[in-house]
């Protein structure tokens, strides 16, 4: 999508950032982050510190085609979390993707860990 769109628009330097999912789901929710940092990473930190983030089940193996489905999130606590990948539009910037079960983890799960 990225070299398309730059392809498209004849900017082959344009700063742009995409994720394309299609999926159809009946429950569950899918979000695409981007993350922008004060200061540079290395990518490997940041995927063993989502390896060992509490709720955060780490699912990601592009080279396997392992990444986070509502298929795999469905009926569980947990935040799938996968794709984690350099931003190359913006410095200091990561792009991921996160697959939850929305009416576990977005209402009823996160009111127990409130209370």
């Amino acid at each position: 999508m990225i070299n398309e769109t730059r392809k498209i628009l004849h900017k082959p330097n344009l700063a742009i950032s995409a994720t394309s999912v299609r999926v159809s789901i009946e429950n569950c929710h899918s979000v695409s982050i981007n993350v922008e940092f004060e200061k540079g990473f290395d990518i490997n930190d940041i995927e063993e510190i989502l390896k060992k983030a509490p709720g955060a089940i780490f699912w990601d193996g592009g080279e396997n085609n392992i990444y986070p489905m509502p298929i795999i999130a469905n009926g569980r606590n947990e935040v799938f979390v996968g794709r984690v990948r350099v931003d190359s539009s913006r410095p200091n910037t990561i792009n991921l993707f996160t697959v939850s079960d929305n009416t576990r983890k977005g209402a009823s799960v996160n009111a127990v860990q409130i209370l």
